[in-house]
C-alpha cells in the first residue's frame, strides 16, 4: 500500500465509502500513518453531516475552532461553550467541506444542547421554547457562516426537513445563508439544491444572483411567492437537469412550468407533485411540451391531464424511459388517453412504469406498445419484470377488456375540480 500513489490511495479510500458508507474505517485507517491521514481527512470532512450518526459531536468540534469574536457572540447569547474548549485544530476542517446537511446540522445543534433533558421537545414552553430556538438558531448562523467562510467550495445543499415547529423556526436563517459573507464565491459551485418544508423565497432569490449551474433542484413550494422565485431560479440556470417540485396547493404550478423552456435541452428528470392542470395558460403548456428530452416524468397527486388539449402534452415525450404516475381524483376523471399517449409516443424507449391504478385500455397500451419492459408495476399488489410476465399473467387476462379501473386512490373527501 505504501507504494501506491496519492492518488490511487484515493480512490481506494472513495470507494470504500461508497461501499460502506460509514466513517467508521476511514477514522481508523487514517490513524495509520501521516500519509493516509493526509488523504483521508479531506475525504472524511467533505459531508461530515451526512456521514455520522453523533452530529452532536461535529458540533462541538466547530464550536471548539471558532475565533474569539464568534465565542464571544455565542456567549453574549447565553450558550454555554463549556463542552468545547477553544482549541487550535491540525486540519482546516471547514476548508474541505462539499456537502451542507442543513436539517442534520440542525440536528446536531440540537442534541449538543439538550441531549441531557429527558424530552426535551416537550419540555420547553413560552418564552422558554422562544430561547430554546435563539440558541439553536445562534450556533446555526454561526457555524454556517464558519463553513461559507472557510470552505474552498460547497457543491450540495442537501435534505432541508423543516416539519414541525422545531425546524420552522430555522426558516428564516436558511434563508439568509446565501447572503452571508462569502457566500457569493462558495456557493458559485452549487451544483445540487434541496429543500422542503419552508418558504425559501429569499433563499432562490439570494441563489439566483449565485448559482448558474445546478443540475438538480428537489423541493416543496408553500406560497405563490416561492414558486414565482423558483421560476425565476430555474431560468438562470444553464443545463438544468433534474427538476423535482412539490406544492402544497395545486395553484402554484403555473409559474413553475413556464419556466421549463429555458431547460428544455437539459431537462432530463422532472416530477410535479399535488398541482392542477385545469387552469394553466396556453404559454404555460407551450413550455412543458417543448421539453422533449424528458426521459423521466412523474406526475403524483396531479389533476386536469383528462382533458381534450393535454394529448399534445402527452405526444411530446418520445425519449421518455421511466413514468411513475399516482392518480389523485375520482375514476371517472382518469387520463386514459394522456397515458396511453405516453406510452404511445415512448414506445420502446420505456423500460419501467409505476402506477397506482390499473385499467385494461392502459395495460393493452403497454403490451401493444413496449415489447420490453424492466420494470412494470400497478399498486402495490402487481409488479412485472418482464413483457411476458405481464402478458401471461392471471391479472392480464382479468382484466383484458374489462375496462374497469382498481387500485385508485379515491378522495372522497374532496371537491371535484373542473
Amino acid at each position: 500500500m505504501n507504494q501506491l500513489s496519492t492518488e490511487v490511495l484515493e480512490q481506494v479510500f472513495r470507494k470504500l465509502r461508497e461501499e460502506y458508507h460509514t466513517s467508521r474505517y476511514e477514522f481508523s485507517a487514517s490513524l495509520v500513518n501521516r500519509r493516509w491521514c493526509r488523504i483521508i481527512i479531506p475525504i472524511m470532512w467533505e459531508d461530515p453531516f451526512g456521514s455520522t450518526n453523533f452530529p452532536d459531536r461535529l458540533v462541538k468540534i466547530f464550536l471548539s475552532i471558532l475565533d474569539d469574536e464568534s465565542r464571544l457572540l455565542l456567549n453574549n447569547n447565553e450558550v454555554d461553550l463549556s463542552k468545547s474548549p477553544s482549541f487550535q485544530a491540525t486540519f482546516d476542517y471547514a476548508y474541505f467541506i462539499r456537502s451542507l446537511q442543513l436539517d442534520r446540522m440542525y440536528d446536531g445543534i440540537r442534541n449538543y444542547l439538550f441531549a441531557d433533558d429527558i424530552g426535551y421537545n416537550q419540555l420547553y414552553k413560552g418564552e422558554e421554547q422562544i430561547k430554546k430556538y435563539k440558541k439553536i438558531g445562534c450556533i446555526f448562523r454561526v457555524i454556517s457562516s464558519l463553513i461559507l467562510r472557510r470552505s474552498g467550495r460547497i457543491e450540495h445543499i442537501r435534505p432541508i426537513y423543516p416539519y414541525g415547529l422545531d425546524y420552522a423556526a430555522l426558516e428564516d436563517d436558511i434563508n439568509l445563508i446565501p447572503y452571508l459573507t462569502n457566500a457569493n464565491k462558495c456557493l458559485k459551485y452549487l451544483r445540487v439544491v434541496m429543500t422542503f418544508g419552508g418558504d425559501y423565497t429569499k433563499f432562490y432569490l439570494g441563489l439566483l444572483t449565485i448559482c448558474k449551474n445546478l443540475i438538480t433542484i428537489i423541493t416543496s413550494i408553500t406560497t405563490l411567492e416561492s414558486a414565482n422565485a423558483l421560476a425565476t431560479l430555474i431560468r438562470a440556470q444553464n443545463s438544468l437537469e433534474d427538476l423535482s417540485v412539490f406544492f402544497t396547493e395545486e395553484y402554484f404550478l403555473e409559474s413553475v412550468l413556464e419556466s421549463l423552456s429555458s431547460q428544455k435541452e437539459s431537462l432530463i428528470s422532472l416530477t410535479l407533485n399535488t398541482c392542477s392542470f385545469n387552469t394553466i395558460s396556453d404559454d404555460a403548456l407551450k413550455s412543458f411540451v417543448s421539453c422533449k428530452k424528458l426521459e423521466r416524468l412523474v406526475l403524483e397527486r396531479c389533476i386536469g391531464l383528462e382533458k381534450e388539449r393535454f394529448i399534445s402534452l402527452s405526444r411530446s415525450f418520445p425519449m421518455l424511459k421511466e413514468v411513475i404516475f399516482y392518480y389523485k381524483h375520482y375514476i371517472g376523471y382518469f387520463p386514459d388517453n394522456f397515458i396511453v399517449g405516453l406510452i404511445e409516443t415512448a414506445n420502446v424507449n420505456l423500460r419501467k412504469l409505476d402506477f397506482n391504478f390499473y385499467s385494461s385500455i392502459v395495460v393493452n397500451a403497454i403490451l401493444n406498445y413496449i415489447p420490453e419492459f424492466d420494470l412494470c408495476r400497478f399498486g402495490f399488489d402487481y409488479e412485472f419484470k418482464s413483457y411476458k410476465e405481464l402478458k401471461e399473467s392471471e391479472f392480464h387476462r382479468f382484466i383484458d377488456g374489462s375496462g374497469d379501473y382498481s387500485n385508485v386512490e379515491e378522495e372522497s373527501s374532496e371537491a371535484e375540480d373542473d
